[in-house]
């Protein structure tokens, strides 16, 4: 049931930008993308296992090329235009719509830098896609630091410790614990573990993840961005895959199905929908604003698969076959 939990969580981050939060502080979309990495992480190992290793190029980077890039391009496309025509509404889209600026967007790696690089702050026109930008990361080096068990295991500590540091406040909090893949590559592999039924590996980082709740509430880091929806989302995460990994039921199939491929658009299209409000001189709460943007994205989600995802879909689910051993050698 991933898909009916990747929708629930994409609602959260629109709701997030939208100005909703959960208590006075506490921010529920930060907590989804964390929870969104547990899965990938998941979804990836399983993937890589129906895999031989002759199979890697065509079933693995190809599919996920073909998962990621139409919607993303397009939406990009969308953006750049709508930006073009009505002007921009955001710091985050301020910047030039140059060659150099789109192609610094449809790179994707770099976008994850950008509390390094001044300049990237400014031309994300698809203002989630720094998170895609992790996913790259991580989609790059997975067919090998995964067939490795000791590589795993010294990545997720290097991660973990650089997690640890973040969340102590003795480096950047947000870079570390959330922004970038060199704190956050721990949560990947925790979904891989969890497919493959490891399970003392969430258990052990659940319990420290109450230690540096512990950590954090004395050193004063709690409240940094986003320390506890990082902890919290963690914990929430690895309980939610462990739960939802087998649990299929064959009537919600289909709807299951369905819900996690309009996930990825919503994800990528509600700042459009926000723009939008602005642009026609909307001036809206957060509740109101919600109850425009929510329903807004969820229909331009269902139209972006049908109109980019949907056309590919079958070509993909070939790629995602396993190859037979004579044609993968």
């Amino acid at each position: 049931m991933f898909g009916t939990l990747r929708f629930l969580l994409a609602c959260l981050v629109v709701v997030t930008h939208t100005g909703l939060t959960v208590g006075p502080e506490f921010l529920p979309g930060p907590a989804a993308v964390v929870v969104f990495y547990i899965i990938s992480g998941y979804v990836i190992a399983a993937l890589l296992a129906r895999l031989p290793a002759g199979g890697v190029v065509r079933g693995f980077f190809g599919e996920r090329l073909l998962r990621i890039f139409p919607q993303f391009l397009v939406h990009l496309l969308a953006s750049i235009g709508l930006i073009g025509v009505f002007g921009s509404v955001s710091e985050m889209t301020s910047g030039a719509t140059t060659p150099a600026n789109v192609a610094l967007n449809v790179t994707l790696f770099p976008i994850q830098f950008r509390k390094f690089f001044e300049a990237i702050e400014h031309v994300l026109f698809v203002p989630t896609s720094w998170s895609l930008s992790l996913e790259a990361s991580f989609y790059l080096a997975a067919p090998w630091v995964l067939r490795a068990q000791a590589l795993m295991l010294a990545t997720a500590s290097l991660s973990v410790a650089l997690f640890t540091l973040g969340v102590a406040g003795l480096i950047d909090p947000h870079t570390f614990t959330y922004a970038t893949i060199f704190g956050t590559a721990h949560f990947f592999l925790l979904g891989a573990w969890l497919q493959r039924r490891q399970y003392w590996y969430a258990g052990g980082w659940a319990a420290l993840a109450l230690v540096l709740y512990a950590l954090a509430h004395a050193r004063g880091t709690l409240d940094a961005p986003h320390i506890q929806e990082t902890l919290i989302g963690g914990v929430a995460g690895l309980a939610l895959v462990a739960l939802l990994a087998d649990m299929k039921h064959p009537r919600l199939q289909n709807a299951d199905a369905f819900l996690g491929r309009i996930s990825f658009p919503i994800f990528l299209n509600h700042f459009i929908a926000i723009w939008g409000a602005t642009w026609l001189g909307l001036d809206l709460s957060p509740v109101a604003l919600t109850f425009v943007v929510l329903p807004a994205s969820i229909v331009m989600g269902i139209l972006a698969f049908f109109i980019v995802e949907r056309p590919i879909d079958a070509f993909r689910r070939g790629l995602r076959a396993p190859v037979p051993a004579e044609r993968a050698s």
